[in-house]
């Protein structure tokens, strides 16, 4: 893919990784443990994305999988960064939810999984940022606001202009 096609697919990747936070932080606010199944889902989309779009900005393929915690891999091995253990222990944990939460084990999600997962896509965040590299925070405190710099609202809206 050349270098164009990974620059704008960076930034499609970031505003779905804001599109993904604000559909999390409207779910936690009207029922976070009806919807605790779908926060897990949408946080580990929210990590991922951020992760691919570190990647794809910096002209860097990488596989089409959910393994947030390979996506760290690629970072490591093609020198961006070295996540910390406590951030790749993290992506193994959230990883784990793509699937599982929003598919096959939906009813065994509680709160507390919702808020764990939260808190690990938060903490690849900060991770990311700690490097230089734009991310997408979770504010669970204030709905639809996906915390990149701007609301993610105007994210979601500078995306959608030709």
């Amino acid at each position: 893919m050349p270098d164009d096609d990974l620059a704008r697919e960076a930034e499609v990747l970031r505003t779905q990784a804001a599109r993904d936070a604000m559909a999390l932080e409207d779910l936690y606010a009207i029922d976070r443990e009806f919807y605790a199944s779908h926060i897990c889902y949408f946080a580990e989309q929210t990590a991922e994305k951020s992760v691919k779009a570190a990647l794809a900005e910096r002209g860097i393929q990488y596989p089409v999988k959910h393994d947030i915690g390979l996506l760290l891999g690629i970072c490591k091995h093609e020198g961006l960064f070295e996540a910390s253990m406590e951030v790749f222990r993290a992506a193994g944990r959230l990883s784990r939810y793509e699937a599982n939460a929003h598919y096959e084990g939906s009813l065994d999600v509680t709160t507390a999984d919702a808020d764990l997962c939260v808190n690990y896509c938060n903490l690849i965040a900060d991770e990311l940022e700690a490097h230089g590299i734009k991310s997408v925070h979770l504010d669970v405190s204030q709905p639809g606001r996906a915390a990149m710099g701007q609301p993610s609202t105007e994210a979601a809206a500078s995306a959608d202009e030709p």
